[in-house]
C-alpha cells in the first residue's frame, strides 16, 4: 500500500488568508503579503504609506528575483515604463495611483530571422510610432517593399531593416539628414509599448494578524541557529531567505536541514504560529540596514529624463542654467508632442524630448544662480571657456612643436653604474621590467626629449622603472621631479626612494599639504640652488609661486590620470625639453589618443611578478557577514585590510565595529582632516606591519601598494 506523501504548507500561500497589509507588521512579512497577490506580469501598487515603510518595503521587495519596485522619484514623473517579464510593484505615499503606466515588450531582431515588416509597422503604429515617407525624428517609422525604417527614442540613430522574403538580411544604423548607411549591426532591440493589465491596488488595514516577530539576533550567529532548531522542534515550517553571496558564509553549512531555502532577503521576519510557520532571513542576523545616500549629485547625461526630480538644476548648452521642471505636453503643427520645461529667472525653455542631448545635470556645489533668458551672462561665460580652451591648445601645440624642433639633452648612463641600484632591488625581474627599463634608459640617451608612457598594474614594477630612470639622470647633476595625486603616494615614494637611493648619495625632498608654507619655500629655494636631485611632490607644488629648479632633467607623472591638462604641462611649458616618464594602470582617452598618434611612445608591464595571483572582484550589497569573513580570512594568513568608506563622518563608527567583531585586532583611521604628523604616523605604522586594518576615506585610492595588504573592502 503506497503511503500518502505529507503535503507541507506554502507560507506565500497562507499569508494570502491574512486580512491586509499593515505598517506595524515587520518589514519582511508586508513583503511577503505583497508578493503573495502580485504575478509575473501584473502591475500593483501600494499608496499612503509612511516614509519608512515605503523605505522598507523598496528595500526588501528589490532583492526578489522577477520583481521591479518603483519608488518615490520614479513614481514623480507621472509615465512609468513597466517590464512584462516582471513583478511590477509600485510604491507611494501617495491616496491616488499613477495614471500614466506603459508596459514593455521587447522585439529582438537578428540578420536571418524571420520578420513580417507589415506586421511590425502595424505594432509600431500601435505602440504611438508615426509613419512618414522619410525618418528624421525619434518615434517615426517608415517603410518601402522589404525595408523599415524605424527612429526609437532610445536609439542614437534610425535603424533599417532589410528584408527579402520575411527574412532579415541586414540592419544598419543610418544618418537622418543624407539618409546613408553609418554601421551595420548585429541586432536591434525594440520597445513596444502595449496596454498593461489592470492596475490592482493593495490597500492598507488596521487588523493585525497574531504575528510574532524573530528576536534581534545582533550578529550572534549561534543565537540565530539555535532560534531555527527551537521553531523545528515545535513542529513549525521554518522558510529562509538568502541570497547567492551568503552561501559562502563559513556558518552556512550548519543551517539545519529541515529549513526551506528560498532565494531572496529580509529585513525581518516572523512567526505565525496559528498557521504553523516561521519566516527568516539570513539579512536579519546582523540587524543592520542601510540608509538612501542623499544630497549626492554627479555630472548626468540626460537620456532619460526620469532621473530628474522638479526643481532640480539642470544646464542648457545654449541657455545656461535652469531648474527642471517636469514634462508638459503641448500641440505642435497639429501634432501633441512631449517637451522638457526649464525654468530660468525670468522664463522658462520647452525643449522637445528628443533635444534632450543638449541638456545636462548642473555639477556644481550648493545652490547655482540662474541664467537669464533676456541677458548675455551665458554666452559671455561660453566664449570665456572656448577662448581659455583655444589658448591652452595653442600653448600645448607650440610645447609639441618645440620638443620636436630644438631636441633635448642626452643622459646616457653605462649599465655598471646602475649596478648597486639593480642589487638593492628585492625582488627578481621580469621579462617585461627588464625590457621596459632598458626602452627608458634607451629614451634618455637620445639628444631628444623623451615621452614615454609606461603602464601596468599595481605591483607590475612602475615604481622599478621611475627609481632607475630618475637614477641616470641624477648621475649627470641633472634634477628630477616625481609627481604623485596624494599624499599617502607621496609618503609611500618617499619611503621606497629614500630606502634604495639615499645610501647612494641622493638628496631627496617631499612636498605635500602636510608641509607648511615656510618648509614649501624652503624646498623651493633648495631645488632653485640645487641643492636637491628629487623631489617628490602632490599638486602642491603649483598652489604656491611658480617653481623654479636649476637643472630639471626628468619629470616623472605616478597615476597620470588624475591630473588635469594644465597641470601637467605646467613645468613643460617652463622647461619644454624635459624629458616625461608617464606612469599609470588606467590610461585615460586623451593619453591613448596621444599614444596612437605617436606624441607618446608606450611601454607595456604585462607580466605579473612571480607568486602573484589574479584578483578577485566581488560586487554587492553591503554585507556584515560577508565583510567579516573577508577580515578574517585575510587576518588569518597574516595580512592586512584596507576599509574605504569615503565619508569623515561614520569613519570612526566603522572603526569601533571592527574592533568589537575581532577584539585585539589593531585598526587605525586615516582621513584628511587630520594632523599631517597623526595620518603620516597612522600610514607608517600600517607600511610597518604595526596595523591590522586601516579604515580610510578614498585619500588611498590612487596608487598605493602595500604587499602585505591583499584584502580591499570599499562601503
Amino acid at each position: 500500500m503506497e503511503t500518502q506523501k505529507e503535503v507541507r504548507p506554502d507560507p506565500l500561500r497562507d499569508l494570502q488568508t491574512i486580512p491586509a497589509l499593515h505598517p506595524r507588521w515587520p518589514s519582511g512579512l508586508q513583503a511577503l503579503w505583497v508578493l503573495a497577490r502580485v504575478r509575473v506580469g501584473d502591475v500593483a501598487w501600494l499608496g499612503d504609506l509612511p516614509a519608512d515603510v515605503r523605505l522598507a518595503l523598496a528595500r526588501d521587495l528589490s532583492s526578489f528575483p522577477d520583481v521591479e519596485v518603483y519608488h518615490r522619484a520614479r513614481l514623480d514623473n507621472g509615465t512609468l515604463t513597466l517590464l512584462a517579464s516582471a513583478r511590477n510593484i509600485l510604491i507611494s505615499g501617495d491616496r491616488t495611483p499613477p495614471t500614466f503606466v506603459y508596459l514593455d515588450r521587447h522585439v529582438f531582431v537578428r540578420p536571418g530571422d524571420s520578420l513580417d515588416v507589415w506586421s511590425l509597422g502595424e505594432q509600431l503604429h500601435a505602440s504611438g510610432y508615426t509613419r512618414v515617407d522619410y525618418v528624421e525624428e525619434p518615434g517615426q517609422w517608415a517603410r518601402r517593399g522589404g525595408i523599415l525604417d524605424v527612429y526609437p527614442p532610445e536609439q542614437e540613430a534610425p535603424v533599417r531593416i532589410y528584408t527579402e522574403e520575411d527574412r532579415v538580411v541586414a540592419l544598419r544604423q543610418f544618418d537622418v539628414v543624407t539618409q546613408r548607411s553609418l554601421r551595420d549591426l548585429a541586432e536591434f532591440r525594440l520597445a513596444l509599448r502595449g496596454e498593461p493589465p489592470p492596475l490592482q491596488r493593495l490597500s492598507v488595514s488596521e487588523q493585525v494578524p497574531l504575528l510574532e516577530t524573530n528576536p534581534p539576533f545582533l550578529g550572534r550567529v549561534e543565537l540565530f541557529l539555535d532560534y531555527l532548531q527551537a521553531l523545528l522542534r515545535e513542529g513549525i515550517h521554518v522558510v529562509m531567505y538568502r541570497l547567492p553571496a551568503q552561501e559562502r558564509l563559513p556558518w552556512f553549512r550548519k543551517i539545519p536541514p529541515g529549513v526551506e531555502r528560498r532565494m531572496g532577503q529580509l529585513a525581518r521576519g516572523g512567526v505565525w504560529r496559528e498557521q504553523g510557520w516561521a519566516v527568516v532571513s539570513v539579512g536579519e542576523v546582523y540587524g543592520e540596514t542601510l540608509a538612501p545616500r542623499t544630497g549626492h549629485r554627479s555630472v548626468l547625461r540626460l537620456d532619460d529624463y526620469k532621473r530628474l526630480s522638479p526643481g532640480d538644476p539642470v544646464v542648457h548648452w545654449d541657455y545656461g542654467i535652469g531648474r527642471f521642471g517636469g514634462l508638459v505636453k503641448r500641440e505642435q503643427n497639429g501634432v501633441v508632442a512631449d517637451f522638457v520645461r526649464i525654468v530660468y529667472r525670468d522664463g522658462e525653455v520647452l525643449l522637445p524630448v528628443h533635444r534632450l542631448d543638449r541638456l545636462e545635470r548642473y555639477a556644481g556645489e550648493g545652490e547655482p544662480r540662474l541664467s537669464s533668458l533676456s541677458g548675455s551672462g551665458w554666452r559671455r561665460r561660453q566664449r570665456k571657456v572656448q577662448e581659455a580652451v583655444l589658448e591652452l591648445a595653442r600653448h600645448l601645440l607650440t610645447l609639441y612643436a618645440r620638443r620636436k624642433l630644438e631636441g633635448g639633452r642626452a643622459f646616457p648612463v653605462r649599465r655598471e653604474d646602475l649596478l648597486p641600484l639593480e642589487h638593492s632591488f628585492p625582488h627578481e625581474e621580469t621579462p617585461d621590467q627588464s625590457r621596459v627599463v632598458e626602452e627608458v634608459l634607451q629614451d634618455l640617451a637620445r639628444p631628444e626629449p623623451m615621452d614615454r608612457l609606461v603602464v601596468g598594474d599595481v605591483g607590475f614594477g612602475k615604481t622599478e622603472v621611475a627609481l632607475r630612470a630618475a637614477y641616470a639622470v641624477i648621475l649627470h647633476g641633472a634634477q628630477v621631479v616625481l609627481l604623485v595625486p596624494t599624499t599617502l603616494l607621496a609618503l609611500q615614494h618617499e619611503r621606497t626612494f629614500r630606502e634604495r637611493l639615499e645610501p647612494l648619495g641622493v638628496r631627496i625632498r617631499v612636498l605635500s599639504r602636510m608641509q607648511s608654507r615656510r618648509e614649501v619655500q624652503r624646498v623651493l629655494r633648495e631645488a632653485e640652488e640645487g641643492i636637491l636631485d628629487l623631489l617628490i611632490t602632490t599638486p602642491r607644488l603649483f598652489f604656491v609661486d611658480p617653481p623654479v629648479f636649476r637643472d630639471l632633467g626628468l619629470l616623472m607623472i605616478d597615476e597620470e590620470h588624475r591630473f588635469g591638462v594644465r597641470m601637467k604641462e605646467t613645468l613643460r611649458f617652463r622647461y619644454p625639453t624635459v624629458d616625461t616618464l608617464r606612469l599609470t594602470a588606467t590610461p585615460i582617452p586623451r593619453t591613448l589618443y596621444a599614444a596612437l598618434g605617436r606624441l607618446y611612445q608606450v611601454s607595456r608591464l604585462e607580466t605579473p611578478p612571480e607568486g602573484r595571483k589574479p584578483i578577485e572582484t566581488v560586487v554587492q550589497r553591503w554585507d556584515p557577514a560577508l565583510v567579516r569573513y573577508a577580515i578574517r580570512k585575510e587576518l588569518e594568513r597574516g595580512g592586512q585590510v584596507f576599509y574605504i568608506y569615503n565619508r569623515i563622518r561614520g569613519l570612526e563608527t566603522r572603526m569601533h565595529r571592527i574592533q568589537q567583531w575581532f577584539p585585539g585586532v589593531r585598526v587605525g583611521m586615516a582621513h584628511g582632516r587630520m594632523k599631517p604628523a597623526e595620518l603620516e604616523d597612522v600610514f607608517f605604522r600600517f607600511v610597518r606591519g604595526e596595523l591590522d586594518v586601516l579604515v580610510a576615506t578614498t585619500l588611498l585610492e590612487a596608487g598605493v601598494d602595500i604587499p602585505r595588504a591583499n584584502t580591499l573592502i570599499v562601503e
